[in-house]
């Protein structure tokens, strides 16, 4: 938001690591103070990871820059195939641009074959997760008199 008596000319989206500078369009932009200035990137790639910041020009040639915003970009792992009677399912973890994946068992009448391999993580920063093998659910079989 920029407050001021007149809209700004011109507004530019500058990438501070590539130098990059994109022209915000302004036709939908308040002419009345204060100015809600926004812009939507719909592709976004790892080179746009980085510092950015609006930059509003005026008429009188005065130039006034916002504050800096972070944007990074996250890797999606690849979705993983359940093991044998397992539900996925995914959760974000606070505090973290990461996710992780838990499994559980479809039915009660399940147990899970190994409770070390109930969950793996997604680092989102390479898109890998930190194992790959969850455990598969097995049924218990209740012995029978002979």
């Amino acid at each position: 938001t920029i407050r001021g008596s007149g809209k700004p000319s011109k507004v530019l989206l500058v990438h501070k690591e590539s130098g990059k500078e994109v022209e915000v369009i302004l036709r939908e932009v308040s002419s009345s103070s204060p100015f809600e200035i926004t812009h939507h990137r719909h592709d976004v790639y790892f080179c746009d990871q980085g510092s950015y910041h609006f930059k509003a020009v005026y008429e009188s040639g005065l130039e006034f820059e916002t504050s800096k915003v972070e944007l990074l970009v996250k890797t999606r792992c690849k979705p993983l195939t359940p093991p044998p009677n397992t539900l996925l399912t995914e959760e974000n973890i606070p505090n973290s641009s990461n996710y992780k994946i838990t499994v559980t068992c479809t039915k009660s009448s399940f147990v899970m074959m190994d409770e070390s391999l109930k969950e793996t993580i997604c680092d989102t920063a390479t898109g890998t997760y930190d194992r790959t093998s969850l455990s598969p659910c097995l049924r218990i079989l209740q012995p029978t008199a002979d």
